[in-house]
C-alpha cells in the first residue's frame, strides 16, 4: 500500500514543476515576479491531501481516494500515509489497514 502511495505523484491537484512546463511566451521572467506575502505559505496554513482507503466491492479490495485537509509539508507522501492510517475515512464504507 505504502509503496503504491509512493508511485503515486503528488495529487493535491498541483501543476507540473516549473522545470518541467514549457514557459508561456507572455510571461514574465522569474526575476521579475515578486513573490506577494499572499502566495508564500504560513506555518498554520494546510492544503487538500489525496488520502486512499480500502473498500471490499465483494469482487475484492478496491482503493478509493479522499480529500482531507492537512497541514502544508514538503513530506507529501509520508503525510498522506499518516492521515490514511490515523485519520477516519468521511465514508463510513472506507477502512485503512
Amino acid at each position: 500500500m505504502v509503496a503504491l502511495l509512493a508511485a503515486l505523484p503528488s495529487c493535491g491537484g498541483s501543476s507540473a514543476p516549473s522545470a518541467i512546463r514549457s514557459p508561456s511566451p507572455t510571461a514574465a521572467p522569474p526575476s521579475a515576479v515578486a513573490a506577494s506575502p499572499s502566495s508564500v505559505a504560513s506555518p498554520a496554513a494546510t492544503v487538500a491531501r489525496a488520502v486512499y482507503y480500502l473498500h471490499d466491492t465483494g469482487k475484492g479490495l478496491r482503493l478509493y481516494r479522499e480529500f482531507h485537509r492537512r497541514p502544508a509539508t514538503a513530506g507529501v507522501v509520508r503525510d498522506a500515509v499518516t492521515a490514511m492510517l490515523t485519520e477516519k475515512a468521511s465514508d463510513a464504507d472506507y477502512t485503512s489497514l
